[in-house]
């Protein structure tokens, strides 16, 4: 690599000067190509295979994709140290550091995307669909349901709804999921964010429509890197709850309220889809660009 580097063949036992103005003229436009290439396409290589490691097999396979990230520090420090022999000059050490914080934001973006996105698609591909679900029925018998198709009498009461504005501005919304039966117990609830206005006004997702009956689950994420809103959407329920005198129980199921649930499940593979070439994308810009500032740097 280091014979190729300057895009010059070297005598055995050679060594490459970076820095020498005399190389850098010879090479011209090709130099700096190389140079920028040469710094910007390995930290690349390495951040699209973690955001894609960890996105997809973080929540089935971890030990699988830390492994491949343990490969890549290894090749990020074998960057650090190969140049001590044959390249004077910083860009090696460069290349090294520029690795390792791929590796990190990749790993990163790739929990991030999972635990958003393709973590409850798998959640869904995995759990029961239950179908007549009565709204009386208690939630701890579908506590591992995916999917709930509740029965022709269920409806979602939207003048029991009940909201919390967090402090980021952003409105968390929920309101019971009853029958017919004046009931007065709550197992079940229907959940959104900035879809509802006081007490009595909630439009999340399909409550509106007439013939949705059906409920993808919202789930708890474990994720550090994700901001949950399921704590919020709780403190929504409690609220409605003690507003209209519903009782719940200690884990109420909440869903998105639609008339197809495929339309959450599609949604979440084609955000997550969207998110991870984004992110690979832009990565690929800043990347190119840092390249380019060290390369000019280093030059002068």
């Amino acid at each position: 690599m280091a014979a190729s580097y300057g895009g010059a063949q070297l005598p055995s036992g050679s060594r490459i000067d970076i820095n020498d103005p005399g190389a850098k003229q010879r090479g011209g436009v090709n130099f700096a190509m190389q140079s920028i290439g040469f710094l910007a396409m390995p930290p690349l290589l390495m951040f699209v295979s973690m955001v894609i490691a960890f996105a997809f097999l973080s929540g089935t396979n971890l030990p699988l994709a830390c492994t491949l990230a343990v490969i890549c520090m290894a090749f990020a420090a074998l960057f650090g140290s190969i140049g001590k022999g044959y390249v004077r000059g910083p860009v090696y050490t460069m290349l090294s550091v520029l690795s390792f914080i791929a590796i990190a934001a990749g790993i990163m973006a790739g929990l991030s995307i999972q635990a958003r996105f393709f973590g409850p698609y798998w959640q869904y591909s995995h759990r029961p669909a239950y179908s007549d679900v009565l709204a009386t029925e208690a939630a701890a018998a579908r506590a591992d349901a995916g999917i709930i198709n509740f029965a022709s009498n269920t409806v979602v009461d939207t003048f029991r709804s009940g909201n919390i504005l967090s402090a980021h501005g952003r409105r968390f919304c929920a309101a019971p999921i009853l029958d017919e039966s004046q009931q007065t117990n709550a197992e079940y609830w229907a959940v959104g964010m900035d879809c509802c206005s006081g007490h009595v006004g909630y439009y999340c997702d399909d409550a509106q429509v007439a013939s949705a009956k059906s409920g993808a689950v919202v789930f708890k994420m474990d994720s550090w890197l994700v901001r949950d809103p399921y704590s919020k959407y709780l403190a929504a329920v409690k609220q409605s709850a003690m507003r209209n005198q519903l009782q719940i129980p200690e884990n109420p199921i909440l869903v998105r309220w639609v008339k197809d649930p495929s339309t959450i499940t599609d949604g979440l593979w084609g955000e997550g889809m969207t998110h991870l070439v984004v992110s690979i994308a832009g990565y690929a810009v800043a990347s190119g660009i840092v390249a380019s500032v060290l390369h000019t740097a280093s030059s002068r």
